[in-house]
């Protein structure tokens, strides 16, 4: 089963060159933690949650990334609003680079890696 996780990053690899020959523009992402600044393209988004609790919520948006090297990035893009005596609303990114591991935690945590990996090969 390893050699699945290792063909992912390889082709992962290739990913930049198909972006740029179909013109797709990059994006640049932040992480508000660390202040790591991500160039790249966005393959799919493969998981999103969002909790509500009265006016309370907050929501989590997991993508899988490419930077322009064609290592594989997760991002997790947070909001969260707070309706108390003064309203706030806060936003947060979150980038991990992802290796062989972190696909194989994925893939066994039941998270839509099917749909991670036909969104890698549908681009080469």
């Amino acid at each position: 089963m390893a050699n699945i996780y290792l063909k992912i990053l390889s082709d992962a690899k290739q990913l930049p060159a198909a972006y740029r020959a179909m013109g797709t523009g990059m994006s640049t992402l932040i992480d508000t933690r660390r202040g790591t600044t991500f160039s790249g393209w966005g393959i799919c988004q493969f998981l999103y949650k969002m909790n509500e609790d009265g006016d309370e919520w907050w929501s989590n948006d997991f993508r899988l990334l490419v930077d322009t090297s064609g290592s594989l990035w997760e991002a997790v893009l947070a909001e969260q609003y707070e309706p108390h005596a003064t309203p706030s609303r806060t936003s947060s990114v979150s980038l991990d680079k992802v290796d062989g591991e972190k696909l194989r935690m994925w893939h066994t945590n039941g998270w839509d890696f099917a749909k991670m990996k036909r969104s890698i090969e549908a681009m080469l």
